[in-house]
C-alpha cells in the first residue's frame, strides 16, 4: 500500500520507494512483539504493566514516522504549487489512515483484556476502509489519465 500512496503523491526514485515500503514492514513486527507481551492475567487485568506493553508500540513508531517523513519531503519539495488540492487531501488522508492502526493498537493496550476483541474489530474495518479509499485513489488515477500506461509514467 505505502509503494501505491508514494508513488501516486510523486516519489519516483526508485531506493526511496524501497526505503518507505521497509521501513512500513518494519513497523510491523512490533505490533506483534506488543500482543506477544499483552498476556491477560484475567478479564480485567494484564500480567504486564501498561509500561511494559506499550513500549514496542513506542519504538515501532520510529520507522513509520520516518517512511512517511520520506514521502512528505518529497511531496512538498517537488510541489511547486502544481499539486491540486485534493492531493493534499489525499497525502493527509492516508497519513490519518496510517496512524489510525496505531491508535487501535494503543486502544488495546489501554483497556481491559476483555474489550481486547473491539480492537481486532476496529483493525478490520480499518483495513477496509482503507484499501477502499486505496483502491479509490488508483481508479481515480486512471480515468483521470489518458491512459492507463501513463499512471505509471
Amino acid at each position: 500500500m505505502i509503494i501505491l500512496i508514494a508513488y501516486t503523491l510523486g516519489v519516483r526514485e526508485r531506493m526511496l520507494l524501497i526505503a518507505s515500503a521497509v521501513l512500513i514492514g518494519i513497523t510491523m513486527p512490533f505490533g506483534y512483539w506488543c500482543e506477544q507481551l499483552a498476556r491477560p492475567a484475567g478479564p480485567d487485568t494484564w500480567v504486564k504493566p501498561f509500561k511494559h506493553r506499550i513500549f514496542p508500540w513506542v519504538v515501532g513508531h520510529i520507522p513509520q514516522v520516518t517512511a512517511w517523513a520520506i514521502i512528505i519531503v518529497n511531496f512538498y519539495d517537488e510541489d511547486e504549487g502544481r499539486a491540486p488540492d485534493f492531493v493534499h487531501g489525499i497525502l493527509w488522508g492516508e497519513l490519518a489512515l496510517f496512524f489510525s492502526f496505531g491508535f487501535v493498537a494503543l486502544y488495546q493496550q489501554y483497556t481491559v483484556p476483555k474489550n481486547f476483541y473491539k480492537g481486532e474489530l476496529m483493525f478490520q474495518v480499518l483495513s477496509l476502509g482503507s484499501k477502499g479509499l486505496l483502491g479509490g485513489i488508483l481508479i481515480a488515477n486512471v480515468l483521470m489519465l489518458s491512459a492507463f500506461e501513463e499512471l505509471y509514467d
